[in-house]
């Protein structure tokens, strides 16, 4: 499968089923029975890496505006996604993200189990309100977050592989402060 895929607008819900972050409805509606816990933020659901030998695939993919609920700061992703034997690659994977920048690379190995991976990732200038825009406290604050991320990750849902990554996260908040007020 190869393509070039551009759109301007594009429906977060539409892409959330890929990495297991629909509601508990819409995922026994397209047949998976893994519930996500009320109690936890990441996605649970496993990956269906089995699927992942059946094609090949090269597709580049532009969102230019996201549109989602008001607690997710996402504002537009473009990626290049190749998958060949397994192979999971999403070399870049950039996202506009509360009015600042994330450029990362991620790779997935779906012949493993579990599944195993790096994470590259480079976030600049995050701003710190619109980056929590449902936490009351940090309404009052401004700045912005910059950092990296060089990380080995393995497990078979976004929550695992988080979970289990070991590598180098680096953070720094520039002309930020945070009021209790």
């Amino acid at each position: 499968l190869s393509g070039d895929l551009h759109s301007k607008l594009l429906q977060f819900a539409d892409l959330a089923p890929l990495i297991g972050a629909d509601s508990n409805a819409e995922k026994k509606q397209r047949g998976d029975g893994t519930p996500q816990p009320a109690d936890k933020l990441l996605p649970v659901e496993p990956f269906r890496t089995d699927r992942w030998q059946a094609m090949d695939a090269d597709v580049t993919f532009t969102g230019a505006r996201i549109v989602h609920g008001p607690s997710l700061p996402i504002e537009s992703l473009s990626t290049h996604l190749i998958m060949s034997n397994g192979l999971l690659q999403l070399d870049p994977l950039n996202f506009g993200l509360a009015s600042g920048t994330i450029s990362s690379d991620l790779r997935l190995d779906g012949s493993k189990s579990p599944m195993q991976g790096t994470l590259k990732l480079s976030a600049r200038h995050l701003k710190l309100k619109q980056l929590f825009p449902e936490f009351a406290l940090m309404q009052t604050s401004f700045g912005e977050i910059n950092g990296d991320a060089d990380l080995r990750v393995r497990g078979n849902s976004v929550a695992a592989l988080l979970a289990h990554a070991n590598g180098e996260l680096k953070l720094l908040m520039n002309d930020g402060a945070i009021s209790k007020t």
